[in-house]
């Protein structure tokens, strides 16, 4: 499977720092693309977008991908990182490595916490302004059009207490 973005979208939408290498990122931006995109959109589209789409044929589509796709695409890698950097899985279990050096501290979970509540904030704009979109464009893009298979997204969930 082909990659819908790389890692320098997910540089420039989610801000992380270039001295992070492709290797590390990768496998997450093919998790954003199979569990956070794959599943809301249809499957032709989902296939029209991996890979490079030809601006001249394809002006929507391009237009589209650059856009929406990949900033929602984008913060949700940036959460995944947030999520899983700092840790790691090893054969005694999940352990947090340290600096052997000594130079930095690790941010606490109270910190990461807030940085993935941010995140997901923004993750929500972007996920909305992706679905508006498909919206305004009855989900048509240079003459081809694609099925609707997700509504607008929720922007989270209510709970009722009726009895205790």
């Amino acid at each position: 499977m082909g990659s819908i973005i790389g890692i320098q979208e997910v540089q420039k939408f989610a801000n992380v720092p270039k001295s992070i290498d492709g290797q590390t990122i990768e496998p997450l931006i093919k998790s954003a693309q199979t569990f956070d995109l794959e599943p809301k959109i249809d499957p032709i589209m989902f296939s029209d977008l991996l890979g490079p789409i030809d601006n001249e044929a394809r002006p929507e589509l391009a237009e589209f991908k650059a856009e929406k796709v990949a900033p929602f695409l984008a913060y949700h890698v940036f959460i995944r990182m947030l999520t899983s950097f700092g840790r790691d899985l090893s054969p005694s279990g999940l352990i947090k490595p340290s600096d052997p050096r000594g130079t930095f501290q690790p941010a606490d979970e109270r910190d990461r916490s807030a940085m993935i509540r941010q995140a997901q904030s923004d993750l929500n704009v972007y996920e909305t302004r992706l679905f508006l979109a498909l919206d305004a464009a009855g989900y048509k893009f240079d003459g081809v059009q694609y099925v609707e298979l997700t509504k607008k997204p929720k922007s989270g969930r209510k709970f009722k207490i009726s009895a205790i």
